[in-house]
């Protein structure tokens, strides 16, 4: 068995453009009625939520302690205000992402997962726009750890706790995403990395952090999956 953990913004789907840092202003507005120019933000690219949480509330001057109690609170009111923009106007589909999927879950012997820095709720939320959701039943989220170099393990775990076996290690799991955070989370774990530029990385940015592969993009679904099945050494 083999375990394929895929990022979600930039490389299965994402955001129209401004749509993210407009909402967020409007979480934190409703919450705490915190005025924060989104220029301010940081860069949400392989950031986890608890991350950019983190840092809006030390550059708004909030105390983090209640920000942490109120985290709760926070995602609730994140999948409220996101739901009504999962469609298809405000999510896309990155090119070929949906036959990719259809593709890799065709084997009995993969597994598919995330690892995302979108908190649970609003991970399902956006994959759910084009049906994607389906395909995952577990991974690792942007809630379960601020550092996104923790996530990979704990997707494992779970992934091993679900099969009530010790199926998921090392050698048989890799990290598909869209940046340089992809691919150093994966390294933290000793894990194969693949990239693809559909997010806010170009070519040549993630060619500098040598991942294990390389795509512009995933319209290629046969050299994908044999890029894969390499890395892992399926013949």
């Amino acid at each position: 068995m083999y375990l394929i953990l895929f990022d979600i913004d930039g490389t299965l789907v994402s955001m129209k453009k401004g749509v993210t840092a407009k909402l967020i202003t409007r979480i934190i507005n409703d919450l705490y009625h915190i005025e924060l120019p989104p220029h301010l933000y940081p860069r949400f690219a392989g950031r986890t939520d608890l991350f950019i949480i983190e840092k809006i509330a030390e550059m708004s001057g909030s105390s983090m302690n209640k920000i942490k109690k109120d985290l709760p609170k926070i995602y609730e009111k994140a999948a409220e205000i996101y739901a009504p923009y999962m469609t298809h106007e405000y999510v896309h589909l990155m090119p070929a992402i949906d036959k990719l999927l259809e593709k890799l879950a065709s084997y009995d012997f993969v597994k598919l997962g995330l690892i995302t820095g979108n908190h649970e709720k609003n991970a399902y939320l956006k994959l759910s726009a084009h049906g994607l959701d389906k395909y995952f039943d577990v991974g690792a989220f942007g809630n379960d750890h601020r550092n996104r170099g923790e996530l990979p393990l704990i997707a494992i775990n779970r992934a091993n706790k679900q099969a009530k076996l010790q199926v998921f290690g090392r050698t048989n799991t890799m990290v598909i995403g869209d940046t340089r955070r992809d691919i150093e989370c994966a390294r933290d774990c000793n894990l194969p990395a693949i990239s693809v530029a559909t997010g806010h990385y170009r070519y040549n940015e993630l060619s500098a952090f040598r991942p294990d592969a390389l795509f512009n993009d995933f319209s290629n679904v046969n050299m994908v999956v044999h890029q894969i099945f390499r890395i892992f050494d399926i013949r």
